[in-house]
């Protein structure tokens, strides 16, 4: 037969960090930033800041500071934002989930979008 744990992802900390952001906005209380930290080492800002600023800017996502939730319109696109939280990415792209444009040589090595 076959084993089904050899075909396991593993994931470094920065990644379940990761993970753990998308899971815990998943839930009404949403992350509370003290412990996502204590129990990651990582920050929440580091890892989604610029995401989170586009988010409340959509009325996607509240910050009172200590804990970051979704709104009611956040939850019901939020499977189309965890791009931007997954990705080890900066940029517009990424920060409101977005997949980044493809860019298509063109004459002479010039990108065109």
């Amino acid at each position: 037969g076959v084993d089904p744990a050899a075909d396991r992802e593993r994931m470094d900390d920065e990644e379940a960090a990761r993970e753990r952001i998308c899971l815990g906005l998943r839930r009404s209380d949403g992350v509370e930033r003290a412990r996502f930290h204590r129990d990651s080492g990582l920050r929440f800002d580091d890892l989604a800041g610029p995401v989170l600023g586009d988010w409340i800017a959509a009325g996607l996502a509240t910050d009172d500071g200590e804990r970051i939730r979704l709104t009611r319109a956040g939850m019901l696109v939020s499977d189309a934002m965890w791009g931007g939280i997954l990705r080890r990415r900066t940029g517009r792209d990424a920060a409101i989930g977005e997949a980044p444009k493809p860019s298509i040589p063109g004459p002479a090595g010039v990108a065109c979008p």
